[in-house]
This record gives structure tokens, sequence and C-alpha cells, in this order.
């Protein structure tokens, strides 16, 4: 994330590369020695596997002259809604629990942390809130590959539902309607570049009112909230 600052001792490894990539490969170098600190010490205490350890990306690349990155071909960037703008890399390291090397093209997001985690260390979650996430051992012990409830986002007047193959996103108007919808098989279209919304109009008016009723959701979870500050 912008500003990119690294300290002298690594950029000094990246003299021959310009002065973004000196600072970019220098904090990913840090960042790396780091959590290899980090695992060495939970091998150390043999606490490595009642550890999990997590990493993803918080959103897609700037791509601009200022922060170059690339989104691998997916549509968008940082700030959009489209799959350049959201889908990221995310890596779960939980030795003797996750075999290593494997790999998953499950949709998970952050809010699946907690119920997650609260499932491992045997917690009950308060059911009168509710949670956008689901509980992910399943994806880690390599038989769950239908996701239960999509994903949703909503930023900058854009508003977005995922579920395992499809993608509805939208325009949200002045009015909070939902407009401009777009729809998109993303296993067979993955960079979001032929909207079938208009050949499945059935799927696109269903995934549009889960849409609405997670957006309500959220507008009442966030009033109660405001309510007791």
């Amino acid at each position: 994330h912008l500003p990119v600052v690294s300290g002298s001792k690594y950029t000094e490894q990246f003299a021959e590369l310009t002065p973004y990539e000196r600072h970019y490969f220098g904090c990913l170098t840090a960042m790396d020695e780091q959590v290899g600190r980090l695992r060495k010490a939970l091998d150390r205490i043999e606490a490595s596997n009642n550890t999990l350890i997590w990493f993803c990306s918080d959103n897609g690349p700037e791509g601009n002259s200022q922060a170059p990155g690339t989104t691998g071909g997916l549509r968008g960037r940082k700030r959009s809604l489209y799959e350049g703008g959201v889908r990221v890399p995310g890596i779960v390291c939980w030795p003797g629990h996750i075999k290593a090397g494997s790999r998953s093209t499950f949709p998970a997001t952050t809010s699946d942390c907690l119920p997650t985690i609260a499932k491992l260390a045997g917690a009950t979650l308060e059911t009168r809130r509710p949670l956008d996430g689901i509980d992910l051992n399943g994806v880690f012990q390599g038989n769950l590959t239908t996701r239960s409830t999509p994903i949703g986002f909503e930023t900058r007047g854009q508003a977005a539902w995922t579920s395992n193959r499809f993608k509805l996103i939208g325009r949200v108007t002045a009015n909070n309607e939902l407009d401009s919808l777009e729809l998109y098989d993303l296993l067979k279209d993955p960079g979001e570049n032929s909207n079938i919304a208009a050949s499945n109009p059935g799927r696109a008016a269903t995934m549009s009112r889960e849409l609405q009723a997670w957006r309500a959701s959220c507008r009442k979870s966030l009033a109660q909230y405001r309510s007791k500050e």
C-alpha cells in the first residue's frame, strides 16, 4: 500500500531497479524475513501445528505509473468491484492440517476468518448478529466445494454479489436501488467480458434481491452500532 518505503538494508539489495521497485521489493523482502522469524519462533515453542497463519492482499493493485501492478488480466483495479479490484491471492499455513503446496479456487473472504477460527476454538458465536462469513474448515480438509453464502461488496456507488460461479454487479442509485445490472459467469469468463444478464433474467433478478437484502442488513447493523455510540 502506498506509500511504499523500505529501509536501506533492503533497498540496497535491489540497487539496479527503479526507485519504486527498490522500495517495493525491499518491503516484500523485509516482510518475508519477519514472517520467517515468526514461523521459527512457533517451531521453537512447538506451537506450529496449533497455529494458523493467514495472508492476503486487501484489494487489487493501483496499476498505474505511480504504483505499477497487475491483475493478471482481470478487469478493473483497486476501488473497482470487478474481479481485478477484489480478487486477490490468499494463503493459509497450518502444518499437520493443511497439506503443504495444496491449492484451491474456492471463493473466500476475510469475513470467513471469524467463523472459521471460532469453530476451531470451540467458541459459540452470538446468533443475534448476522455474519457474512462461513466456516472454511471444510475447504482446508478438501470436502467443501460449494459456498453457501455469496460474498457481498459495496463501495463508491457500486455493489456486487458473488456466488461460486456467478457474479452480479450494479450501480447504486440516489434512492438506494440497484441499476445497470451486469451478470458474469466467472468460471467461463473470469475477465468479465461478456455480460449475460439479458440472457439470464431470472438469475439476475434473484441475485439482485439477495444483494439488496444483504445491503439492507448491513445498513441495519450500522444503524444499531451508531445508536450505541
